[in-house]
């Protein structure tokens, strides 16, 4: 049987994007990190295991008023300094993985903020260069994980956010 080891490489990207209403303009609100740690076990032609972590203390976007907003109020970055994901069900690959980009369902648990819940994410691979690119995104509605409303006088948005993941995955 093949078993494979693969880690989060460090040109890895998981952040947010959360669209706002910045006094009357409409803008998304983006924030980034490449501070994320993990690995994905492949044995045969199954994902059996696969766990992330995101140093959440390291997310920034453009603007350092935002930026404090985000570790303090809204993630509390103090008390919940990680958020991770831990693969729940294995993923069955199919022939076409390779170089051409595969879409796979995934279940998982998703810890924000000292909240876990099960989440389903589509993902999209591609293998290139030896690497295998991961991509995804999750809908997040603030108060299912407990995260305050991001708005503050000024600044309206919306009750919910897309978390974002780029991952670069070498054996």
């Amino acid at each position: 049987m093949l078993f494979r080891s693969w880690q989060v490489a460090a040109e890895s990207q998981v952040g947010y994007r959360v669209d706002e209403v910045l006094f009357g303009q409409n803008v998304t609100a983006v924030g980034r990190t490449n501070t994320v740690t993990g690995e994905v076990v492949v044995e045969g032609i199954q994902v059996v295991s696969a766990s992330f972590e995101v140093d959440m203390t390291t997310i920034t976007s453009d603007e350092p008023k935002r930026d404090a907003q985000f570790t303090s109020r809204i993630m509390d970055t103090l008390n919940f300094p990680t958020s991770t994901f831990v693969l729940d069900t294995p993923i069955t690959l199919t022939a076409g993985v390779g170089t051409q980009p595969t879409t796979h369902a995934a279940r998982g648990t998703l810890t924000l903020r000292g909240t876990s819940k099960p989440v389903d994410v589509t993902v999209v691979s591609t293998l290139r260069n030896g690497q295998v690119a991961v991509v995804g995104e999750i809908e997040i509605v603030f108060a299912d994980w407990g995260i305050p409303n991001p708005s503050i006088p000024g600044i309206s948005t919306e009750d919910r956010g897309i978390l974002e993941f780029n991952l670069v995955l070498r054996r």
